[in-house]
């Protein structure tokens, strides 16, 4: 059935995407089991028409021509291998246009689809809304082929439409422009006439003007001439004078350079003998620095003398111990040997064989038999033991404490050693600075004037500063530290590793915990720290080998440090923790936390004692005055006292009460093993077992003990007198004396080169005494010099004076001409800014040859007339010498009165004031003249180009009206008839015999003037039922509807057969009914696909669809019905 369809949609032009596929080539059958995709196949279907007797349109001429032919038409469309489509008429090719044309004049509207309903169409078509209705009713209709000319049209129409308004505005525009631009001509004309007149009444008031001030010109020229001739009688006797007034003054300038220059001599001799002052001051220095330097060595030198002879005497004594230690072992040995070579009972016995498995048994039933008097004596030798460590732990402590006190008097002592040396070196150094201050100030005496000099002396001083603090940093070490020092540097330089000293990679955030924080380290303060332990090793083995004594390290990488007891932050805000107070790089840290750990600062012994006492915090404080009060609550001193002491005695005193209980365990023990031992100890020949369980091997054990003791001490001696030995003091001795040699000869050389300079300052007074000498004489004479200069100038003054009056006079006149010129000038460029032209003569000889254009201003042209030139702008400046032409002016306005001057100006200003007056309120446009014949021109053409567009609009608006027209007309051909046709239809799908009179169904239009625009509402009420919308209908109803309509257009536009898929799938028995008679009924040809027996019982003919299994392919059979009846 499918199959059928599509054969039937394919061959009547229907696109392929409204078929099942989506490409042409989809639609050529391909057996099952086929894979050869080379072997490509084509398809084709044929639909022959038939032609009835009066059937002839045009295009079926040739079937006219031909009557005997057969009447009949064949359409063909083929798929070819490439799944390309193409059309045939009877065997000729054709396009799709004309295939197309070909089938509309049988009555087939492809696009329309009046031929054929596809299965689910009816509902689709219940479901249509009303601008889908109105698109489907344009096909019918065939009014949509106008829709593209109309949309053109209408598009042209409201063009010219717009056009013809705005040619209306444009022209109405013009017209009220011109009537304002006729106004505004005779406004700029009468304008024109109050301008000529004011310009011309200023150029009058500006040549008025222009006549007096060139009149005072003239007078004030005179009275300058005047006076310059004056001036020429003075100038003679004025030449003489000033002759012998330059020569004075130049020997003047002679002798006070030569002046300068001896000043400057003696500023360099004053200048040499400063500069030899600082030198004098730092060999003085060196001297005093060389004198201590002498002495610090030959202090030296006896210290290392009598350490060598100590150092010899102190060997001697260890050799002698170390042989008399040599001596004693000697002697154990041959005790030992002598004892083994006499036997007896201290020979040692020696278990073997079944003697040796007698004594285990016996041992073993001896320790069953002494069972619980083992666990007894294990029991109490347990808490022996406890007790015994306790003690050993309690002495150790106290060892320590005693130890701690004695460091910490010996820092105590250290401190204050370093307290003396830092008093010391800063009285020296206070010394050094009160002398230097005395010799700065008996320099400042000397050279108070010279502010140079001032400069020179506080760079002095700054570097005898610096001096002073190296001499400081001298004296502040001794010479352990300095040996320290520089053994230190040496280990940075051979290892990388090596950090530094402690107390040189930290320091107190303020200097009050200086004290605290050197009591907390301790004898960690000159520990030196390194990064891993290795680095260590290797500076320890580099200390042993160079023999540069000993050093603490606290490796980085090794040293284990408990976390900080945070809660120790908050003691309270008088106590710190010394970790906190010191500042350090962050690397560092873990070696500083193991130095102080958890160690508090406290600011005072009370605050101290508090915390550790009445609080019980079980940690270390420091005093900011170096006070220590210990871990566990007392300070060091009274730690010893009160708990230490009492806690050792009390766990003395049960040891030494356990030791009987102890001996009376052990005998009972031993009673036993006696008694069982008896036989055993009889048959060995010894008293008792014990013999070789005790004697023997104590003996053995007490010699052991002796020879490691004889070892080690003998180790020790050694070990003393290697290191006295590496003890270099000799060395040191000779390197102080060659100090001292050394620093003789540079005191030696010291004083030479101070005698030296000494010298060199005699010889700079001595020279300068004759300069100064030399100044003396230079000055008296400049002094005369001087004296006659101002007797010249006295009398040269008095010819200046006369000279200077008439000169003054001279130029308060040509002040007034200056003025006289500006105002003149100044008249020119007012003249200049108001756009007036002022006439001028012809130039005088010896001007400037060059043309000089001259514009008038109001109306743009030049006004050359004859030999007058007028004024323009930007020229004023050099027109301001020019000789003005006065002949224009009228002679009644020249006055030298200055009241009827005054009252010529005022005239002239209140009118010309009037006239400008009433120009400013005027305001005229001057464009206006030109542009009133541009407009009236502008007028013309717009009319002929209006007349043009109304003839355009009017073209285009028939030729729409006419596509309208047309349109509308087949639009509602169309419509009128299905809606005409559509209510009886409807009627005869529905009537029954309860309702013979059927439903009802109509169409409305949304727009009547032009309903292709808008929507359509197609409307069913099923028999004895109320109006709803189409939505709201049942399925059934909604097909009766729809089919409805389907056979209300077919009735209006008729195929030649009318192809329904499966119609009737929504309908109940009933309807099915009803659609089959009306079918039926009706007089065109129908071929209907369904599954109902009521359409089969009213067919005159029958098809089957069936595959063909052998054919692979499917096939037809038909029944003729109406052959039967």
């Amino acid at each position: 059935k499918s199959n059928l369809m599509d054969a039937i949609s394919f061959v009547l032009g229907v696109n392929s995407r409204q078929l099942r596929s989506n490409q042409l080539k989809d639609l050529v059958h391909k057996a099952p089991g086929d894979t050869d995709t080379t072997n490509q196949r084509t398809a084709f279907v044929t639909l022959v028409y038939e032609l009835s007797n009066h059937e002839t349109p045009p295009s079926m001429a040739r079937v006219a021509r031909e009557p005997q032919a057969k009447r009949e038409v064949n359409f063909s469309r083929l798929i070819s291998e490439k799944g390309a489509g193409s059309y045939r008429i009877d065997e000729q090719d054709v396009g799709f246009e004309a295939y197309q044309s070909q089938l509309k004049e049988i009555g087939i509207l492809v696009k329309a689809r009046n031929f054929l309903v596809f299965q689910g169409d009816v509902e689709s078509i219940a479901s249509k809304s009303p601008a889908e209705l109105t698109k489907l009713f344009e096909q019918i209709s065939m009014s949509d082929e106008l829709r593209n000319e109309y949309d053109r049209l209408l598009e042209q129409k409201n063009l010219a439409e717009e056009n013809m308004i705005f040619g209306y505005k444009r022209k109405k525009g013009l017209v009220a422009e011109k009537r304002l631009v006729r106004e505004q001509k005779e406004e700029a004309e009468a304008f024109r006439q109050t301008l000529e007149e004011a310009n011309k009444l200023r150029i009058e008031h500006y040549l008025w003007q222009l006549f007096h001030v060139q009149d005072d010109i003239k007078q004030h020229e005179e009275a300058v001439k005047h006076y310059k001739e004056s001036t020429s009688t003075y100038s003679a006797k004025d030449l003489s004078v000033a002759q012998m007034h330059h020569e004075k003054k130049k020997e003047l300038s002679a002798s006070l350079r030569e002046v300068k220059r001896n000043s400057e001599r003696i500023q360099d001799f004053q200048n040499e003998m400063e500069d030899i002052q600082p030198q004098m001051i730092k060999l003085r220095e060196q001297t005093r620095y060389s004198q201590k330097r002498i002495v610090d060595a030959e202090t030296t030198e006896k210290t290392m003398q009598s350490r060598v002879e100590g150092k010899s005497k102190e060997v001697d004594g260890l050799k002698r111990d170390l042989q008399e230690l040599e001596k004693a072992k000697a002697e154990l040995d041959a005790s030992q040997n002598r004892r083994k070579s006499q036997g007896g009972e201290d020979t040692e016995l020696v278990l073997e064989g079944s003697r040796l498995e007698e004594y285990h048994r016996i041992k073993e039933k001896a320790q069953v038999k002494t069972n619980l008097l083992r666990n007894e004596l294990e029991s109490i030798l347990r808490q022996q033991t406890a007790d015994k460590n306790k003690v050993q732990t309690l002495t150790q402590e106290r060892q320590e404490n005693l130890k701690m006190v004695g460091m910490l008097a010996d820092d105590v002592k250290q401190a204050d050693e370093r307290i003396n040396n830092m008093q010391r070196v800063i009285a020296e150094t206070e010394q050094d600075i009160t002398e230097t201050e005395k010799n700065l100030q008996k320099t400042d005496e000397d050279n108070r004037s010279q502010t140079q000099k001032k400069d020179t002396l506080s760079e002095q001083l700054k570097r005898v500063n610096n001096k002073l603090r190296d001499l400081k940093d001298d004296r502040r070490q001794s010479q352990a530290e300095a040996r320290k020092t520089e053994t230190l540097e040496t280990l940075k330089r051979l290892y990388p590793g090596v950090r530094g000293r402690l107390v040189d990679l930290c320091k107190p955030i303020q200097r009050k915990y200086n004290l605290a924080v050197t009591v907390a380290t301790g004898r960690h303060m000159d520990a030196i720290v390194v990064t891993d332990y290795r680095t260590g090793q290797d500076c320890i083995k580099y200390l042993r080998d160079s023999r540069l004594g000993s050093a603490q390290f606290i490796p980085l990488d090794k040293i284990r440090v408990k976390p900080i007891n945070e809660r120790f932050r908050d003691l309270g805000s008088n106590i710190k923790m010394v970790i906190d107070v010191i500042e350090c790089d962050a690397e560092i840290e873990p070696a500083l936390q193991y130095a102080v750990g958890d160690t508090v600062v406290c600011d005072s012994i009370d605050l101290a004692r508090d915390l550790c006492f009445r609080r019980n915090e079980k940690v270390k404080a420091v005093t900011l005055n170096g006070m220590v009060v210990s871990k566990n609550g007392n300070d060091a001193n009274k730690r010893i006292e009160e708990v230490i002491e009492p806690e050792l005695h009390r766990f003395e005193s049960a040891v030494a009460s356990r030791r009987s209980k102890i001996a009376s365990l052990q005998e009972q023990i031993n009673g036993v093993e006696d008694e069982m031992f008896a036989d055993f100890s009889e048959a060995m020949g010894v008293e008792s077992i014990r013999v070789y369980e005790e004697n023997v091997l104590k003996r053995h054990q007490k010699a052991m003990d002796m020879r490691r003791k004889i070892t080690e001490h003998e180790a020790k001696l050694r070990a003393q007198i290697e290191y006295l030995e590496s003890q270099n003091f000799s060395d040191r001795m000779i390197s102080a004396k060659e100090i001292a040699t050394r620093e003789a000869q540079h005191l030696k050389k010291l004083g030479e080169e101070e005698t030296a300079l000494l010298k060199r300052v005699a010889a700079l007074r001595k020279e300068r005494k004759g300069q100064e000498d030399l100044h003396t004489s230079l000055t008296s004479k400049v002094e005369d010099l001087e004296k006659e200069l101002r007797a010249i100038g006295s009398n040269k003054a008095k010819y200046e004076e006369k000279k200077s009056k008439i000169l003054r006079k001279i130029a308060s006149e040509e002040t007034v001409l200056e003025r006289l010129k500006d105002h003149k000038a100044d008249i020119f460029k007012r003249a200049s800014l108001d756009q007036i032209s002022i006439p001028i003569v012809a130039r005088r000889a010896g001007d400037d040859a060059e043309d000089v254009e001259m514009e008038d201003v109001s109306d743009g042209r030049s006004i050359l007339e004859g030999t007058e030139q007028l004024l323009a702008d930007g020229a004023t400046e050099h027109y301001a010498d020019q000789e003005v032409d006065f002949s224009v002016l009228p002679d009644a306005h020249v006055v030298v009165d200055e009241k009827e001057f005054d009252e010529i100006n005022k005239s002239y200003e209140g009118r010309i004031s009037a006239l400008l007056t009433e120009l400013d309120r005027m305001q005229p446009n001057m464009r206006a003249l030109d542009k009133f014949d541009v407009i009236q021109n502008r007028i013309g053409k717009e009319e002929e180009e209006l007349e043009r567009i109304k003839q355009q609009s009017f073209e285009a608006a028939s030729k729409f009206e006419k596509i309208k027209l047309t349109r509308y007309e087949r639009f509602m051909e169309a419509f009128n008839h299905i809606s005409r046709v559509i209510d009886s239809t409807y009627k005869q799908l529905t009537k029954s015999s309860k309702h013979p009179l059927g439903g009802t169904a109509y169409l409305n239009l949304e727009n009547t003037e032009e309903p292709y625009l808008n929507g359509m509402k197609y409307n069913a009420m099923p028999p004895m039922k109320r109006f709803r919308e189409m939505e709201q209908l049942s399925g059934g109803e909604k097909t009766v509807a729809a089919l409805a309509l389907l056979f209300a257009i077919h009735n209006y536009r008729p195929s030649p057969f009318f192809v329904l898929d499966e119609v009737d799938a929504a309908l109940d028995n009933v309807n099915v009914n009803k659609v089959s008679t009306y079918i039926a009924n009706c007089d065109f040809q129908c071929v209907v696909i369904s599954l109902k027996d009521a359409f089969y019982e009213k067919a005159d003919a029958l098809v089957g669809i069936c595959k063909d299994i052998t054919l692979q392919q499917s096939r037809s059979m038909t029944l003729d019905l109406t052959k039967f009846n």
